[in-house]
């Protein structure tokens, strides 16, 4: 011990550094597991192998879906996360804004919806990085959040459904507000830094009323104004976080953890 300590002095003795227990932790798998009722061991630990009982009784009850990096968002210095439960929420909101889909409880969405989510998801955070001059304000941004939720809430058919939705997800209120905070600031980018599209005028949503199809047509105007003028924003939001996606398309690097199916509830058919 004494040529040990001799050899290696104090100051030149290996210690933890923070870089190597940063890489210990990026070296964990990105694995929620709840303790509270038996399942599946997490990776590694196989049963008689000596673990904990504690270890054995876990299930998984999250887990990263997709990676990504863009230079808006700081590149790979700066990567992104999607976890599944955000994303499988998401895709349910994608579901219910498809006219050709009839969601059910045992198939609430498809792989497509997914896959709209996961390009939705990735285009809102890069919208969400850039900057808006002039910058909003907090009164700004929390207007748009409200505006969204109301949005959510119309697409979704109330409050009860929505907090059905959330319960069925795993999600929580906090989660919620994360979602509707990136969309209130990527709205407000493009309302200020692309075209102006959350202010329609009264003569713009007559038109609209009276020539295309919308879930109001039967009603007479002035009964359904701000439901319209709700519903007319938000359609012009999506086509324009889709126009963003595809022109970015190309900066945005993705690695799938899983296949998109494996998060769906049902398989999407084939098509003929």
């Amino acid at each position: 011990m004494a040529t040990l300590k001799k050899r290696y002095p104090p100051e030149r003795r290996w210690r933890p550094r923070a870089a190597c227990l940063a890489l210990a932790v990026l070296c964990v798998p990105c694995r929620v597991w709840a303790q509270d009722s038996p399942g599946v061991a997490p990776a590694g630990v196989a049963p008689g192998s000596g673990a904990s009982e504690a270890a054995l009784q876990g299930r998984l009850v999250d887990r990263v879906i997709a990676r990504f990096t863009a230079p808006e968002t700081g590149g790979i210095a700066n990567p992104r996360f999607i976890f599944e439960r955000e994303l499988a929420f998401e895709a349910r909101l994608e579901a219910l804004a498809d006219g050709g889909f009839t969601a059910s409880a045992a198939r609430p969405y498809l792989e497509r919806h997914v896959r709209a989510a996961l390009e939705r998801h990735m285009a809102e955070t890069l919208l969400q990085s850039l900057e808006i001059t002039p910058p909003p304000t907090t009164k700004d941004l929390e207007q748009r959040q409200r505006f969204a939720r109301l949005a959510i809430l119309e697409q979704v058919g109330g409050q009860g459904v929505l907090e059905q939705m959330l319960l069925s997800e795993g999600m929580e209120q906090s989660e919620l507000e994360i979602l509707l905070a990136r969309r209130a600031r990527a709205s407000l980018y493009l309302d200020r830094m692309v075209a102006t599209m959350l202010t329609p005028t009264d003569t713009e949503l007559r038109i609209v009323h009276r020539t295309t199809r919308t879930p109001f047509s039967a009603q007479p105007y002035e009964a359904i104004a701000p439901l319209l003028g709700r519903w007319y924003v938000a359609q012009r939001l999506n086509a324009a976080v889709r126009a963003f996606y595809e022109g970015a398309r190309s900066r945005i690097k993705v690695t799938l953890a899983a296949p998109l199916a494996s998060t769906t509830h049902s398989a999407e058919p084939a098509r003929q």
